[in-house]
């Protein structure tokens, strides 16, 4: 995904889907950016650990007695 690049007080924003990072110049925002969306790759090929995993519904047959 290539970033949009926004001037911001003392620097510019590098935005991505949801979400952004900053530096001193267009070049710095861009390479910050790069690094960001490869850590957040990385993360998501972890994958989800089980307490984050949504909960099925439990119908009464579940239920321990």
């Amino acid at each position: 995904m290539e970033p949009r690049i926004t001037p911001i007080k003392n620097g510019y924003a590098a935005l991505g889907d949801g979400w952004a990072v900053f530096g001193r110049d267009p070049e710095d925002a861009r390479a910050r950016f790069v690094e960001a969306e490869r850590q957040h790759a990385a993360i998501r090929s972890r994958g989800v650990p089980n307490e984050l995993q949504p909960q099925r519904e439990l119908s009464p047959t579940d239920a321990r007695v």
